[in-house]
């Protein structure tokens, strides 16, 4: 059951990321700025949000792209993940968002559980949550983008 979660999972998120590329090239073009990278993402369109469209208040979906990345990168596996959130010292780049993320999901009760292996496990809510953080995401830039054009009119 874990690799059809997964699957769907990412899946799904492929196809949220794609429209949110398309949406940082709509707000690039309303608010005249440009987004200089060959690889944009959700943090990139993010940033647009905050930055130009006055979306501050937006939480982020970067929890949702940490376990993606595990997903799709480590074959579900948060390396090191028990070990470093017991580290006392300084985080790197790469291990805070990771931090971040997977005590998110469980506090959001998102249905994520991490194992001893630090497998990251995926339960019966967890897709549905999901759908429900991409819902509310585009719901949020969508009002943040269709506020910003009725300022320009």
């Amino acid at each position: 059951m874990q690799l059809t979660r997964r699957s769907v999972f990412l899946t799904i998120f492929g196809l949220f990321e794609h429209r949110m590329v398309d949406c940082l090239a709509l707000m690039d073009d309303l608010s005249s700025k440009t987004t200089d990278k060959t690889r944009k993402t959700i943090e990139d369109c993010h940033k647009r949000l905050k930055r130009n469209f006055g979306g501050k208040s937006i939480k982020d979906v970067d929890h949702l792209a940490v376990i993606r990345n595990i997903m799709a990168h480590s074959d579900g596996v948060a390396e090191d993940y028990k070990t470093l959130s017991c580290k006392k010292t300084k985080k790197t780049e790469y291990e805070k968002p990771l931090l971040r993320a997977i005590p998110r999901a469980m506090a959001e009760n998102a249905g994520v559980s991490i194992n001893m292996f630090n497998d990251i496990l995926m339960d019966d809510r967890f897709l549905m949550y999901a759908v429900g953080e991409f819902e509310r995401y585009v719901n949020e830039l969508n009002t943040a983008v269709r506020t910003y054009q009725s300022r320009l009119t």
